[in-house]
């Protein structure tokens, strides 16, 4: 309830903001009672509304919570190198007349994610999101999924095309980027073909 805006606003804003939170560098919590977003304040004195799961708002918060957890326990890109430089790199962090700001999470073997966050009530339909290179980046993440009460706007698989210029990212997405939503990307690996007289690489969009 104390999430700014109306209804129809506060839920994609509080998808918008955990997912900030749980994508960014730093040790995680939720209060008890956060996951499927109360609008009462705790009450030490009462059990938590767990009735409040009927709503359909509230049960999609829930599953939306629990698909994000999931994707952080099983991603050392979010949490391999917490407290480094080498884990983290801005994107765009100065984009304050959109709202929206993009970053660079790294493990240890130099995979990564790509995130966004759109924290203004627009959709973007040609937000253009610098990446490291050329290839094909796959969205593995997106809080507008209908399951979690949003919209479901997808980007699926988009090819990345080359920027020119001599910075450390080469490359740009064209993407949609929904009201309030948190996306992830990731770049498809590279695949192999063995021929009989050479070896190349084609990048293959499945």
């Amino acid at each position: 309830d104390k999430m700014y805006g109306t209804n129809e606003e506060k839920f994609p804003m509080f998808r918008a903001f955990l997912g900030y939170m749980m994508t960014f560098p730093g040790k995680k919590l939720l209060f008890m009672g956060t996951e499927y977003a109360p609008f009462r304040e705790w009450d030490y004195e009462n059990e938590l509304e767990w009735f409040m799961l009927k709503y359909p708002r509230h049960s999609a918060i829930k599953q939306y919570v629990k698909e994000l957890n999931h994707l952080y326990i099983s991603s050392p890109e979010l949490w391999e190198i917490d407290d480094s430089w080498e884990g983290f790199q801005w994107i765009e962090a100065d984009q304050r007349e959109l709202n929206v700001i993009s970053y660079r999470r790294i493990d240890m073997q130099g995979n990564e994610y790509i995130v966004v966050i759109n924290f203004s009530p627009e959709k973007r339909a040609h937000y253009m999101l610098r990446v490291p290179e050329e290839g094909y980046y796959e969205e593995i993440f997106t809080s507008d999924e209908e399951r979690f009460g949003g919209n479901g706007t997808k980007n699926g698989t988009l090819k990345a095309k080359a920027l020119d210029n001599n910075d450390e990212l080469k490359a740009m997405l064209d993407i949609v980027l929904p009201a309030y939503g948190a996306l992830v990307f990731k770049k498809k690996p590279k695949v192999i073909v063995k021929c009989a007289k050479e070896n190349f690489s084609l990048n293959i969009k499945k």
